[in-house]
Formats: structure tokens, sequence, C-alpha cells
């Protein structure tokens, strides 16, 4: 593929941009295999840093793709593998939860020291001390066990 000239090249942001989706999702695309970046059209180890650039022809084969609303399923994917391929990470927002959380929390704590400060714990009943007790007789029978 690289026989004659250095290859055009673009960055996951450049193919987001252009397929007008998120940056996460063609780059989970390309970890899976599904858009083939540079270090895969190169034999042999390739140096990591390829990983993140895409020649021209498999960055319009991906855009023309995700646009048509199909999968770009590229080469590297054949027949059933892709059913067996695990599914794209997407990243949930963690600051709503934390947030929700944490306030839920606060409220729970406030509401017991509210209740704890008014006094509406506190046992109204007064408690006789028992003057004399019978023995307790416990009785003992010698059966086998369930």
């Amino acid at each position: 593929m690289f026989e004659r000239a250095l290859p055009e090249v673009y960055t996951p942001r450049d193919i987001a941009q252009a397929a007008g989706v998120s940056e996460s999702h063609i780059r989970g695309l390309v970890q899976h295999g599904e858009i083939r970046s540079v270090a895969a059209f190169l034999a042999g180890n390739a140096d990591p840093k390829w990983e993140c650039y895409i020649p021209q022809k498999e960055a319009v084969r991906a855009v023309r793709a995700i646009r048509a609303g199909e999968a770009p399923g590229g080469a590297g994917l054949v027949g059933t593998s892709r059913f067996l391929s695990p599914a794209l990470s997407h990243r949930r927002p963690t600051t709503v939860p934390l947030l929700v959380s944490t306030s839920l929390h606060a409220l729970v704590v406030a509401a017991l020291l509210v209740i704890g400060s008014l006094g509406l714990t506190t046992a109204e009943e007064k408690t006789d001390p028992i003057e004399k007790s019978d023995p307790v007789r416990l009785v003992f029978l010698m059966q086998p066990g369930p």
C-alpha cells in the first residue's frame, strides 16, 4: 500500500468530525479493528505511534460507512468474528451520579441530626426494676437431633 509515497493520514478526531460522531467512538472502532490504522498495514512490529493515524482510503471508507449508518467493518474482521468481539466501550459521565449520591447522603445525615437534636428519639417509658425474680428453670431432653 505504501510502495511509492507516504499516504495522507488522518487522526481519529478528524474522522469523527467528518462523520459527525464522537472521537471515542472512532478510537473504539480503531481498537477493535473495524478501522485499520497505518500500523495495521505495516508488516512486522510497527511503532505504536502509528496506531493514531489512519490512511486516507481507510478514512474515506469509514466516514462513508458511518454516515450511511453501517458498521465500517474492516478487512480484519470476517465472518462471525464481529459478533465475538467485545462491545465498544462508552465512557459514562461520572460527575452527575457522584453529585446526586453525595447530596442524598448529606440529606440523610442532616435528617438524622435534626431528628436527634429535637429529642424525638428518646423513650418516655418508665422502667421499674424487678424486685424478686423467680429462677428460670430449663428442661433439657436427651433425644437425637434432626
